[in-house]
């Protein structure tokens, strides 16, 4: 016998409200008609009114499926499935890295020659290698594990002025961080900071399209004089079977130069001889 057919009538009303709920609450942030999610999902408009209303359960093929059309990060799949009545699906670290996969952060971070730091889905530091602690250190001295970065990069201090396109960089930031706060939900801690970095007058968001559209970010460093232009580059794990993992970013600043190229390489070596 299936689940459905096993639950009381009262269960299944109550995990069916409360599934429906969660669905018509993502549709809405997804911005889609529930003609969208049909055509996305391949189920009938007639069938997800009836689970948006509760009268109808999902079977949890159906929860994931709808999961997958929604775009939902696999804790906010397990967040579905919870609301169905369902075991979660996907492991979830919480808000600490697993234990297995920290020799591989390691030696992700050590190996690269560039500056490398990774964040959670929160902007939380997690990890840094040497040469990501000291641009770190630019934007936020003495900062430490678990800190905020976009709140500190968007809050005041001598990082506006060490990063000569300040404006600019906060811009592509911003509209990074505002996608990012929208596919989280309306719920999502980021949005603090964008409504903050909404209101000030000293960042400049980038027009939609052209260099706006790039995969990196541009920024200049203003080190001893010398003008060091980065890129920002973004790196994710593939496939993760882990909601935590799936959050997890590396975020790497590659040279845009070749002086920029070798002022790292100078300042890499002299980390290390320090180290």
């Amino acid at each position: 016998m299936t689940s459905e057919v096993m639950d009381s009538p009262h269960h299944a009303r109550h995990n069916g409200s409360m599934f429906g709920e969660e669905l018509k609450r993502w549709r809405a942030i997804r911005r889609m008609s529930q003609e969208d999610l049909s055509g996305a999902s391949e189920v009938s408009a007639r069938h997800l009114s009836c689970l948006e209303r509760g009268i109808a359960r999902p079977s949890e093929k159906m929860v994931l499926r709808l999961s997958a059309a929604l775009s939902l990060p696999l804790r906010e799949q397990n967040g579905m499935l919870h609301a169905a009545g369902y075991a979660p699906r996907w492991q979830d670290g919480g808000d600490e890295i697993p234990p297995a996969l920290k020799p591989v952060i390691d030696r992700l971070l050590e190996g690269c020659p560039d500056p490398a730091y990774i964040l959670n889905a929160h902007y939380e530091v997690m990890h840094w290698n040497k040469a990501g602690l000291m641009v770190l250190e630019l934007i936020k001295p003495g900062i430490r594990k678990g800190d905020d970065l976009a709140a500190a990069f968007f809050g005041d201090g001598p990082h506006r002025e060490t990063i000569s396109n300040y404006g600019e960089a906060a811009g592509f930031f911003l509209t990074r961080l505002r996608a990012e706060a929208a596919d989280q939900g309306e719920d999502s801690p980021l949005w603090k900071t964008v409504r903050r970095a909404e209101a000030d007058e000293a960042i400049t968001i980038p027009p939609t399209g052209g260099a706006a559209s790039l995969p990196v970010m541009p920024i200049e460093v203003v080190l001893g004089g010398q003008t060091l232009r980065l890129l920002t580059v973004l790196l994710t794990f593939g496939s993760p079977q882990d909601a935590m993992v799936e959050q997890l970013t590396i975020e790497q600043l590659l040279p845009a130069d070749e002086e920029t190229r070798e002022a790292l390489r100078r300042m890499s070596e002299g980390l290390a001889l320090a180290g």
